[in-house]
């Protein structure tokens, strides 16, 4: 089986553990209508991860959502999500461990 397989078998038994809020940059994701809340926000130019950051845990906050920790499956992702982590004070990544080599 493909790697692509596994990593979708363990997005849906995350999906019935816990209430999903997923943010997405595809509009489009075939994983909007199968979670709680989808927020798309374009987050691609990697070089305004902190601005990304910022926007986003602004958003979540706008919305009111109550959010308990935060994850990401998407290795390109890893520092963005920490930043959010830490801008939303969430368990999580943190920024030191994953900028440091």
């Amino acid at each position: 089986m493909t790697q692509y397989f596994y990593l979708k078998m363990q997005i849906r038994q995350v999906l019935l553990l816990f209430k999903a809020v997923v943010v997405d940059s595809n509009p489009n994701h075939p994983i909007k209508d199968q979670v709680d809340r989808f927020i798309y926000y374009d987050f691609e130019d990697r070089k305004r991860e902190e601005e990304h950051a910022e926007n986003i845990a602004r958003i979540v906050r706008e919305l009111g959502l109550k959010l308990d920790g935060c994850f990401t499956f998407w290795e390109p992702s890893v520092e963005l999500h920490a930043m959010i982590c830490q801008k939303l004070g969430l368990k999580g990544l943190s920024l030191f461990l994953t900028v440091q080599h």
